[in-house]
């Protein structure tokens, strides 16, 4: 039989955002915790083993399939003869938790292990027979691969007030889903002894250019006064003129609130202040050791062009000079109108758009009830974006994604760091940045 082990790729690898992969280093969450395949497999209602219930998957790449049982105790993987081209699809996961996938090591030249190790293998079943398959070799189901919400209705509810819509994540769906599941035959629901009248749950009410700020549309009616009672457990005022809830929602352990920012949308977000908080990033960028700066080093990020991200404070760091430099450093914290424009949206969307502008915000685990819902929603207005919204901040990254060049800010050529002057002439930043 043929086994072989695994070894570190010498030249680098061009990651997909697409990858189902926990060590995917494109991922938005926290780095270490396999976060993808949390969210779409085990945090998912629609995988379920014990249930019969499957979610169909596809490959992102060339992929090559091994026998069950191999690689989990000696490190080494049998092939089992089958490679399956990009876009293959009608493979179904077998299991439910990041617990019960495969890890194999991964070794550097010397046979030591490599800082990358371990590689993940995920037990699958394919035209009826069961393998083993790379877990960085399928695809998440986002996008297309992603089913549309469009509940069907009791025969006992009055009327159908859902607006059907594909999710840019499940969480979408699963909150829309809840407000159906949850109320009543006339959609309705308690909440600090009132009762509330969901009028319409689904999509944002946005067909246009760009993914707009909100995720899911709520409005609510209730026959008292709303603005006296619609508290959260912290007592934030919660009340939206009109019932109508826009709504930007957040896994529990998303990291990014905005990614791969171009010129035009830094000119929205930072307005007067671009200049200089281009400055500050490019100053910790072009002062690094050029050959040991590695941003996001826990991510394993080895890229050779740097974009601009916004992102709560986390874990990842810069190394240059021989010393760590936090990438959530203060210095690069958004100020005030700032942060309500990265949770809102509001300049990106002004104009006719403004069913793409988001009035409200929430982040966590997806609720089982209204109320679990409401007690955790947070207003985006001056006030809560200055005393309970989460703090952000500019976060620069090191990709490799050839695709994104309309939101690289600074490329590294022979092992120089060079701003580059498209982005920053769509900027008006042309000659500004030293």
């Amino acid at each position: 039989m043929k086994y072989f082990k695994l070894y570190e790729n010498w030249n680098g690898e061009s990651l997909s955002e697409a990858k189902l992969s926990g060590s995917n280093r494109s991922s938005n969450f926290k780095p270490d915790i396999l976060q993808t395949f949390h969210r779409y497999v085990q945090e998912s209602p629609k995988q379920d083993p014990q249930q019969k219930l499957y979610i169909d998957f596809s490959t992102e790449s060339d992929a090559e399939l091994y026998k069950i049982g191999s690689g989990a105790l000696s490190g080494e993987l049998e092939p089992a003869g089958i490679k399956l081209p990009k876009s293959t699809d009608g493979i179904i996961i077998t299991i439910k938790n990041a617990t019960e996938l495969v890890q194999v090591p991964i070794h550097t030249k010397d046979g030591s292990l490599s800082s990358n190790s371990p590689a993940y293998y995920v037990p699958i079943k394919y035209k009826g027979n069961e393998y083993l398959i790379s877990l960085k070799d399928l695809r998440k189901p986002t996008g297309k691969a992603v089913e549309e919400w469009k509940p069907e209705l009791s025969s006992s509810k009055v009327g159908d007030r859902t607006r059907p819509f594909t999710p840019g994540h499940p969480q979408e769906a699963e909150i829309s889903q809840m407000f159906v599941d949850n109320t009543t035959e006339d959609w309705q629901f308690k909440y600090n002894d009132y009762i509330f009248e969901v009028m319409l749950i689904g999509g944002a009410n946005y067909t246009g250019p760009g993914h707009p700020k909100t995720d899911i549309e709520l409005q609510l009616s209730c026959s008292s006064d709303p603005s006296h009672i619609l508290k959260n457990k912290n007592g934030i005022q919660k009340y939206i003129k009109d019932g109508q809830y826009k709504v930007s929602l957040k896994d529990k352990s998303a990291n990014f609130v905005e990614g791969w920012i171009k010129p035009q949308r830094a000119v929205d977000i930072f307005g007067k202040d671009l200049q200089s908080q281009m400055q500050k990033i490019w100053d910790s960028i072009k002062n690094s050791d050029q050959k040991t700066l590695k941003g996001f080093k826990k991510r394993g990020s080895n890229g050779n062009t740097a974009a601009l991200f916004i992102g709560v404070k986390d874990s990842g760091y810069f190394e240059w000079d021989g010393k760590k430099h936090s990438s959530s450093v203060d210095k690069w914290q958004l100020p005030p109108k700032a942060l309500m424009e990265a949770y809102a949206g509001a300049e990106k969307f002004k104009g006719k758009h403004n069913d793409a502008i988001a009035n409200s915000f929430y982040k966590g685990k997806s609720p089982k009830t209204p109320k679990e819902f409401l007690d955790n929603l947070i207003p985006v207005n001056e006030r809560t974006i200055k005393s309970n919204m989460e703090a952000l901040y500019i976060q620069p990254q090191l990709r490799n994604n050839p695709s994104a060049k309309g939101a690289i800010f600074a490329n590294k050529i022979k092992n120089k760091w060079v701003l580059n002057e498209n982005w920053l002439a769509q900027a008006g930043l042309s000659g500004k940045i030293k």
